[in-house]
């Protein structure tokens, strides 16, 4: 299936190798509803469960171009102004932080954390925690960590509206651009669609994410080590003090390791904590 193939496509590191750009290393072990699993698991290899019909598909959270324009003004408007409704996610609620927990078959195969922040940081911090089932990769968990940061900060406008004549074939993934003099769109505002549905006038309704390329340029690629965080995926030393123990504010102590990278400013901090809460990803698209 495509979802597949796109996974065994080789990414090339910053240091020139190549590996997939997503495996799945999972062991079930946990008396779970069986779409909560796929949820889970499909959120750390970019990709979601999608209900169409009596079937699930699946939606690859990946670049793909324009399907459809759906103008709301000017003299060749197909759409009815007055169904567009538009939300855009305050900044003090979207996560400044992306802390992602996953298990490292490369140390023993235990739990691993990563933080993942902006360059510049303000004072008010908001940190949202993401548990990666079958992710058992460094890289791989550094690159869903990257697109969930990204995507949170960069697309944090919500559109619907009623699409007629032809909204019925839009699907789910699809990517489509909005034209309107609200919102200063004359020139067009790309979106991709989240959700197909029908009002109580059996009238096609899409719910729709902004979208932006920006988020998809690099992790489509390679290691997506952008500008906008301080991981760097070349680390140049590792601290004598790996094993150090740290004490939490409940009193708990873990071991705790630091990264260096080349630049002074910019590090990893891996910490080992197998008794970590985290909340569970809602697998919507980030």
């Amino acid at each position: 299936m495509a979802w597949g193939a796109w996974c065994d496509e080789l990414v090339t590191l910053k240091d020139g190798t190549k590996e997939a750009r997503c495996e799945m290393d999972v062991v079930i072990d946990q008396a779970r509803a069986p779409m909560d699993w796929v949820k889970d698991l499909m959120a750390g290899h970019f990709a979601i469960p999608v209900l169409d019909g009596s079937k699930w598909g699946v939606f690859i959270d990946r670049a793909r171009a324009v399907d459809k324009v759906y103008e709301f003004s000017g003299p060749t408007a197909n759409q009815e102004l007055d169904s567009l409704a538009v939300s855009v996610e305050s900044r003090a609620k979207t996560p400044t932080e992306i802390e992602v927990t996953y298990i490292d078959r490369d140390e023993e195969y235990e739990r691993e954390t990563l933080l993942i922040v902006p360059d510049v940081r303000n004072d008010e911090r908001t940190k949202r925690t993401v548990m990666l089932p079958g992710v058992a990769r460094r890289s791989q968990a550094i690159r869903v960590g990257n697109h969930i940061l990204r995507s949170t900060r960069e697309m944090p406008a919500l559109t619907e509206f009623i699409a007629m004549p032809d909204g019925a074939l839009s699907e789910v993934g699809d990517v489509i651009l909005v034209k309107s003099d609200v919102g200063d769109w004359e020139d067009g505002k790309l979106f991709r669609v989240l959700r197909v549905g029908f009002n109580q006038k059996l009238r096609v309704s899409l719910l729709c994410r902004e979208y932006s390329t920006n988020v998809y340029g690099a992790a489509s690629s390679e290691l997506p080590v952008s500008k906008g965080t301080v991981i760097n995926d070349k680390p140049t030393a590792q601290s004598a003090g790996k094993a150090a123990r740290v004490t939490q504010p409940d009193g708990s102590t873990i071991r705790r390791g630091r990264i260096e990278s080349a630049s002074p400013k910019k590090q990893l901090v891996i910490t080992r904590t197998p008794t970590l809460k985290v909340e569970e990803p809602d697998g919507g698209v980030a």
